[in-house]
């Protein structure tokens, strides 16, 4: 289950998906240690590490995609939420903040949240929004 940052990032998904969605406001309450925070270069570069010795005793995890790793690290990890970037280059972005060539602000990189099967229970306060 996918949990966007805020409606305006939620209403992209929507629309990406063709409307065939409902958006639901809700707070996730959870403990530090079910979060995985991929948004935080130190922790990715530590999974990758970890996928690396885990491939060399149990299948082969470096070729498979990203979805796939994490899904599997959830497993082992026992976590109950994760949280990447990810980058939307063909998203229209704001010309608050004009496209340059070194690092700026943008809205085409989003904050996603994917709680992980099974953990339903860190859902909070679950109300849908109505259409504008």
């Amino acid at each position: 289950m996918y949990f966007w940052d805020n409606k305006g990032n939620s209403n992209f998904w929507k629309k990406k998906k063709n409307g065939d969605s409902e958006i639901v406001s809700c707070f996730l309450v959870f403990e530090e240690e079910h979060l995985l925070d991929f948004s935080d270069y130190e922790v990715a570069e530590r999974m990758q590490q970890l996928i690396s010795l885990l491939s060399q005793r149990d299948r082969n995890l470096l070729d498979e995609k990203p979805g796939k790793k994490i899904d599997f690290l959830a497993k082992k990890l026992e976590i109950k939420l994760v949280k990447v970037i990810g980058m939307y280059p063909f998203s229209k972005g704001s010309s608050f903040f004009p496209e340059i060539d070194n690092a700026h602000p943008s809205t085409s990189s989003k904050i996603i949240y994917c709680v992980k099967p099974g953990n339903s229970d860190i859902i909070n306060e679950r109300k849908l929004v109505e259409e504008e």
